[in-house]
């Protein structure tokens, strides 16, 4: 958790605060998201490959005059299947781009789609046997029940195993407060955007110190190398692997093997240099931190001689 003594901030420092946390908790989802992709996608595709399978008979030249249920089936089919790879295309390049559209026409052509699939699978089978097509469709209904019942088990189960993460102690969680001392104050205002290290063309910054800690930056000097650590707000902390670099040819691989922002306790660290002092205000360079991030320390970098 962290705390800050509201007397001692700006309304400016805290607006940016609460935007950051409106934009904290957007993030968070982003591990959902991809999972929800990846199940779409195996739909998607599963539906379109038993499509194929239950038309191809009904289109062989000399077959019988089709009843009613395969008519539903191929026309369910008919209209289902180019909805279907169409949304396997646009699944792609939601993975690719590491989010969902927010279309809704997008939305409409998916349940229209899944729902044509159940339909075209249920005719067919209801076509072989209407016994299993009965069968089919009840199973299909309970299907939906129980992914809907163990979906809100396993959110239910997750929230509760948050408050018994380590350091908890005879039940009790263990929470334990970080101060920041300042903000910083930078041009970057996108994560997404911003440099994945200082040395990769980060922008000049400055370090917003709290008036409260003025003695502990006073021996600052210009041409100091130091360690800013900072309180990576933007974060989601949800995520425990990631590709390296946000880059899906990097194998996954546990974050902390990795210098990702996305972590359990999101504490960013910045070897910087210092270009200025101004009062409470110190500019340095290579720091890569968005705009509005919490700084929780600041460290000298030590040489042999320290």
């Amino acid at each position: 958790m962290v705390a800050v003594d509201e007397n001692t901030q700006s309304a400016e420092w805290w607006e940016r605060q609460a935007a950051a946390q409106v934009e904290w908790w957007r993030k968070r989802t982003a591990g959902q998201v991809e999972e929800t992709l990846r199940q779409d996608n195996l739909m998607y595709g599963g539906l379109i490959g038993i499509g194929v399978v239950f038309v191809q008979p009904f289109l062989t030249p000399g077959t019988a005059p089709l009843d009613l249920s395969a008519k539903i089936c191929v026309i369910a089919f008919s209209l289902a299947i180019p909805l279907l790879a169409a949304l396997v295309v646009l699944n792609r390049q939601e993975t690719y781009r590491r989010r969902a559209t927010t279309s809704v026409f997008v939305r409409v052509a998916k349940g229209s789609a899944l729902g044509l699939g159940f339909i075209g699978v249920v005719a067919g089978f209801w076509h072989i046997m209407m016994i299993a097509g009965v069968v089919v469709l009840v199973g299909g209904i309970l299907g939906l029940a129980v992914h809907s019942v163990g979906f809100v088990r396993v959110e239910e189960e997750d929230d509760a195993q948050t408050t018994h993460r380590a350091g908890s102690r005879d039940g009790e969680v263990m929470t334990y407060e970080i101060l920041p001392i300042g903000a910083v104050e930078s041009p970057l205002t996108d994560r997404a955007s911003a440099p994945k290290q200082g040395v990769e063309g980060a922008p000049e910054a400055w370090l917003a110190f709290d008036p409260a800690v003025a003695d502990g930056i006073r021996d600052l000097t210009v041409g100091d190398e130091v360690f800013v650590l900072t309180w990576l707000h933007l974060a989601d902390r949800s995520v425990l692997a990631v590709h390296p670099r946000d880059d899906p040819r990097n194998p996954l691989t546990g974050v902390f093997s990795t210098r990702s922002a996305d972590r359990p306790n999101p504490v960013g660290l910045h070897r910087v240099r210092v270009l200025e002092i101004d009062g409470l205000r110190v500019r340095v360079a290579d720091l890569e931190a968005v705009d509005g991030t919490p700084i929780v320390d600041v460290k000298p970098v030590l040489d042999a001689t320290r």
